[in-house]
């Protein structure tokens, strides 16, 4: 697969190696199927890059981060949103550096030959929303050549609330643009998310802050068949969003400088702090029944705190500093 982004500099800011983000990323393989009971988003229109569509999900239960998703917007030329635009996914191509790539467009001119359909199979608990793309062209800044094509699916698994990109059969080999590469990239936490890049059977996974201008892409095309398992990493998918741990207090939270750490009991255990980057900030250990941790010297935004006790049990909490 072929992209370019149309800023001439691009500055990649990201963390990479053993870092401990909300979501992990795995490259698996299974046959791509078109769906069996697709419910049609576009109705035979033709479709551009400034359509978009929404998909009822009343009877759909689905999270990111703990957040209730209560819309999906189609953005038909890149991907999907959810609660208008609180968080992103973009399975194909994507806005980076506030700059348009080379984004999908209906290939039809009187009705459409690019259909954009949706299904929601399984029970209630464990449904699946499936949101497919089908011989999806590319616009004409750099392509001209008709017979390129694309299709891919979105999945969203209602009983984990991990996300599934599955790519079918697509014809990029005469797609013209200065750079090769697939954007494949997820904001899913405030501004910041995940971009999946280099090698598709072994892919790099970057956090990333998304307000700035990026550059990260799978080399090539990814084969049809190939399957992008986004998931919430097993670090973060047990933070309690409230106050009370079952052995600790945090409080005030949120904070403007300082937060106390009180424990139940006197135990000595430590402490981490990690920002949004899953960037180690504070080790310290936990001598008495209050702690006073200073943040003060940090920014405003979300934080992450891990503890461990002296009988090696774990407790994590999502932190917010004013």
């Amino acid at each position: 697969m072929k992209y370019s982004i149309l800023t001439l500099l691009v500055i990649f800011t990201y963390s990479s190696g053993s870092c401990q983000w909300p979501y992990t990323v795995i490259s698996t393989t299974s046959p791509f199927n078109n769906l069996t009971s697709p419910i049609s988003l576009n109705n035979n229109n033709v479709w551009t890059v400034d359509s978009t569509y929404t998909i009822p999900i009343s009877n759909f239960n689905f999270e990111i981060n703990g957040t209730p998703i209560n819309s999906i917007q189609v953005v038909a030329a890149r991907g999907i949103s959810f609660n208008n635009n609180v968080f992103i996914l973009n399975g194909y191509w994507t806005v980076v550096g506030g700059s348009n790539g080379s984004l999908l467009i209906d290939k039809g001119t009187s009705s459409s030959l690019s259909p954009i359909n949706y299904e929601l199979s399984g029970t209630p608990g464990n449904q699946i929303m499936k949101i497919e793309w089908l011989n999806a062209g590319f616009v004409s800044w750099f392509n001209t050549d008709p017979s390129t094509f694309a299709s891919y699916q979105i999945w969203l698994f209602e009983n984990d609330k991990h996300i599934e990109i599955h790519y079918g059969p697509t014809n990029t080999n005469q797609v013209l643009f200065p750079y090769q590469g697939v954007f494949v990239s997820f904001k899913c936490y405030g501004n910041y998310g995940v971009y999946i890049c280099s090698n598709q059977s072994i892919p790099n996974s970057y956090w990333v802050d998304m307000t700035q201008p990026s550059y990260c892409a799978l080399t090539g095309s990814p084969d049809a068949g190939r399957v992008f398992n986004i998931s919430q990493n097993p670090l973060f998918t047990g933070i309690n969003h409230t106050n009370i741990l079952s052995n600790y207090t945090i409080c005030p939270n949120p904070f403007k400088n300082n937060f106390v750490l009180k424990t139940k009991d006197l135990v000595n255990g430590h402490f981490q702090i990690f920002d949004i980057k899953g960037k180690e900030l504070i080790n310290e250990p936990i001598h008495e029944i209050n702690t006073i941790i200073n943040l003060s010297n940090f920014s405003s935004g979300i934080y992450f705190i891990k503890i461990r006790d002296e009988k090696n049990h774990l407790e994590y909490y999502k932190l917010f500093k004013e």
